[in-house]
């Protein structure tokens, strides 16, 4: 599981423009509720800014932008669907379905930094203990120093 994470993250961008493809290209074919399964995107959008840094999620969104515009271009009927009671709810479901999967994804990645941090604060306690024990030895080597030099003279 670890190896496949590693894979994941050392090769996001190519992963992310995969998904991206793959799922307008599905979105546009097989989904009637379009307008629903476009907040589909806001999750590799806000993985690769997490992993890759606002410049590559500003520019996956940029992609997903111009791939969904180019399809609306292409094929404006795709797009245009008549709203029975049914489409609008199951429109609704989808997004807040979409929502809650958008918080989990930025509550495990939230989980994870504060893990990180928790890491970072304990190997600083721990080096400040080393530094402190480093202090005390050097002050014992010191002693032993100068207790050493006065037997020399003697």
């Amino acid at each position: 599981m670890e190896a496949l994470k590693r894979y994941l993250v050392d090769n996001f961008e190519s992963v992310f423009i995969l998904v991206v493809l793959v799922f307008v290209a599905a979105v546009v074919w097989f989904v009637d509720a379009k307008l629903s399964f476009l907040n589909f995107f806001c999750l590799p959008v806000l993985l690769s800014s997490y992993y890759l840094g606002i410049r590559s999620g500003v520019l996956g969104a940029f992609l997903v932008f111009l791939l969904i515009v180019g399809f609306a271009y292409l094929y404006p009927d795709q797009f245009i669907a008549p709203m029975d009671l049914f489409g609008l709810w199951s429109s609704i479901m989808t997004w807040g379905g979409f929502l809650i999967l958008t918080a989990v994804i930025v509550g495990f990645t939230h989980r994870e930094l504060q893990e990180k941090m928790t890491e970072a604060l304990r190997a600083r306690a721990e080096a400040s203990g080393n530094a402190e024990l480093l202090e005390q030895t050097m002050s014992t080597i010191r002693e032993f120093e100068s207790e050493l030099d006065f037997k020399v003279e003697e």
